[in-house]
């Protein structure tokens, strides 16, 4: 897979721009944590970011302890989310099923309310899904996981 120098800024700009919308949402000391999420530095140089080595594109968002809100932008290339232990609470957004590429999505020990949305059936590709510990869900998994 080639991707020109212009195709790759545009990639890392459009998911950095993603991460930094998601980090205003933060308090305080979640965005002190993450000091290294900043237009000075490539996204791939930020505290719990991994990229891809070929592509360049966000592989991997790690924020688990941080503290984080549970709003997240669209990250196509996006394949693992862990957002463990960080106290999120309310339902789990339907949005979950626009991160088309994930595999690994670790949501346990939060206190997520209510039933798991049919958009996670989106995640075609998904293979280790953690939920318990702590969440209050209710219902059975979809069945086309």
């Amino acid at each position: 897979m080639a991707i020109s120098s212009h195709g790759l800024a545009k990639i890392q700009g459009s998911e950095a721009n993603a991460l930094l919308k998601w980090k205003a949402s933060f308090d305080n000391q979640s965005k002190a944590l993450l000091s290294s999420w900043n237009i000075s530095n490539k996204p791939c140089n930020w505290v719990g970011i991994t990229c891809d080595d070929e592509s360049k594109s966000i592989y991997e968002v790690n924020l688990a302890n941080i503290g984080v809100k549970d709003r997240i932008g669209v990250m196509s290339n996006l394949n693992t989310l862990d957002l463990s232990l960080n106290n999120l609470s309310g339902s789990i957004p339907n949005s979950v099923g626009n991160l088309s590429k994930l595999s690994h999505l670790d949501l346990s020990s939060n206190y997520f309310t209510g039933i798991i949305p049919s958009e996670i059936t989106q995640l075609v590709g998904l293979y280790v899904l953690l939920i318990g510990r702590n969440n209050d869900l209710s219902g059975s998994l979809p069945q086309e996981i």
